[in-house]
């Protein structure tokens, strides 16, 4: 976006989901709104205020169709109206609609708006350009970083189960220093470690509910069947590790995160979970972790999936997994192979410099608009 006033187009961009931000700006033109609908009712007046040409919606899911609706009821000149489609499907965006135009950066999520017929162009995620150095690094003072969510989202308990476990096992033996926030009701200590009692627990009834008639303890001790909650299984498994809760530093955002990847000798990137292609393909790859890691010159360790080498070589510009495991063995390799580690890192960072910077972005998205707009 910063680099859209070379190519002739005024920006105006807002922060919609930024409570604070939204409502300062509430406050200085003197907007009134409902307390308990601000998202909507203050996003509504920006865009009548703006009376803009184009509107870009960065995540598809953040605005209702409704709202879209709404406003294209309000505004009497044709607003085109763009969303980008990076994200999991869920609610009434299981369909496409109201948009003029759709981006991804997916091609597994490209294959879904091929079928449904819509109109979209892809346009890969990148790095800001302003916070990475053209030139390389070599001096770094963090060996093996991560910076990401390892928060269960409500409406998939599994969403990050897997980058969880491949953190916690590269924690333990990898020295992996994790920056991310982690929430009270997915990482309390306590009652982790209750969930894991609880979990031997239903085991052992499981062992003794199905041992041969002679041997079930369960009806030979007076009372033991009826123990309260002995055959509920919990999931244990998605609280994080409490012996390495206490390691996780404070999470970061923006800015923060391109320092801690200019410090960084290598990185982890694990995506996210977005049920692609209809459900077949449970991960894409694309996010924007991939572009931030390699325009700042880290060497990338990275989970391989389908689609990478439209981006980057495996092993040559970027390092690759298919398991915990072996993430564990490259990350050893790499941190015991400090020369390697850096020359791969200089190759993915030529290659970020050279195809995906938001420069390079700004001006393709500027030839998509002229196309449509």
């Amino acid at each position: 976006m910063k680099h859209f006033p070379q190519e002739g187009v005024e920006i105006i961009q807002y922060w919609i989901n930024h409570e604070k931000a939204q409502k300062s700006w509430a406050e200085e033109f003197k907007i009134i709104y409902n307390p308990k609908n601000w998202f909507l009712e203050i996003l509504e007046a920006q865009i009548l205020r703006e009376n803009p040409e184009v509107v870009y919606n960065t995540t598809l899911n953040i605005i209702p169709y409704e709202f879209i609706q709404r406003i294209k009821q309000k505004v009497k000149k044709k607003i085109f109206w763009i969303s980008y489609y990076g994200v999991q499907r869920i609610g009434e965006f299981v369909q496409f609609k109201e948009y003029d135009l759709f981006l991804t950066g997916f091609r597994e999520l490209e294959k879904e708006l091929k079928t449904e017929n819509q109109k979209y162009e892809f346009l890969p995620h990148y790095f800001d350009d302003q916070l990475c150095k053209s030139s390389f690094n070599s001096k770094r003072n963090k060996s093996f970083s991560f910076a990401g969510s390892l928060t269960l989202n409500s409406h998939d308990g599994n969403i990050f189960l897997y980058r969880r476990h491949v953190v916690e096992a590269l924690m333990d033996r990898c020295n992996l220093e994790v920056s991310s926030e982690l929430n009270q009701e997915n990482n309390n200590p306590k009652e982790a470690i209750r969930q894991r009692i609880c979990k031997i627990r239903y085991e052992i009834y499981q062992l003794l509910n199905s041992l041969p008639q002679p041997f079930r303890i369960l009806n030979l001790v007076r009372g033991l069947k009826e123990i309260p909650d002995w055959e509920l299984e919990v999931k244990a498994d998605h609280f994080f590790n409490p012996r390495l809760m206490k390691q996780v530093l404070p999470p970061s955002f923006g800015s923060k995160v391109y320092k801690l990847l200019n410090d960084s000798k290598i990185t982890l990137n694990v995506h996210g979970h977005v049920s692609a292609n209809y459900g077949k393909a449970k991960f894409a790859v694309g996010n924007i972790r991939l572009f931030e890691a390699t325009g700042a010159g880290c060497c990338l360790l990275t989970d391989h999936l389908p689609h990478l080498e439209e981006f980057f070589i495996a092993d040559e510009e970027i390092v690759t997994f298919r398991n915990k495991g072996e993430a564990v063995e490259k990350a050893q390799y790499l941190m015991d192979n400090p020369m390697i580690a850096e020359s791969i890192a200089k190759k993915g960072h030529k290659k970020a410099w050279r195809h995906h910077s938001s420069e390079i972005r700004a001006k393709q998205f500027y030839q998509i608009l002229k196309r449509y707009v």
